[in-house]
């Protein structure tokens, strides 16, 4: 697995874990990284750890997670026919629907002011920061059902 942006809060960083059998073929030398392991971002790599690894701030983002799949699987029982299932965990959470996600994200950005991002051809990527606060995420749900119900009616007449 490579690891990068999140590991160093910012700070340029690389790593790849790798279980020992994967690491085999890995001998010094073989495998390197712009911005691999140096003493620095090795430090900054651990303050952030610090930080991510702290129960309070865990517990914080797990209710943040719920609360998100909470309120996108109301949004999502309200259009059975666009909106396929809800996928992910945490923050990290996906929306299938029945047209392209290109679609989903245009439409979300141009029409409710919101940015998500495409997960492949008909998954569309909700990963809010992890400062993200309860009265964004509701703000967020709110704002999707502003969006999809002209959507869901354009995927019912394409079916």
């Amino acid at each position: 697995m490579s690891l990068a942006k999140g590991l160093g809060g910012g700070f340029p960083i690389g790593a790849c874990l790798a279980t020992r059998n994967a690491a085999f073929g890995m001998t010094p030398g073989a495998h390197g990284s712009t911005f691999g392991g140096n003493p620095l971002a090795g430090a900054v790599a651990n303050a952030v750890l610090d930080i991510v690894m702290d129960d309070p701030l865990l517990a914080e983002i797990r209710h943040k997670g719920a609360l998100l799949r909470e309120l996108l699987q109301d949004v999502a029982g309200r259009y059975p026919d666009f909106i396929v299932e809800v996928r992910g965990r945490g923050l990290m959470l996906g929306i299938k629907t029945t047209l392209p996600s290109q679609e989903i994200v245009e439409a979300l950005r141009a029409r409710a002011k919101v940015l998500t991002i495409a997960a492949g051809d008909n998954v569309t990527r909700v990963l809010p920061p992890l400062i993200v606060t309860d009265e964004e995420i509701r703000l967020f749900a709110e704002r999707c059902n502003e969006v999809f119900p002209s959507l869901s009616k354009r995927a019912a007449e394409e079916t």
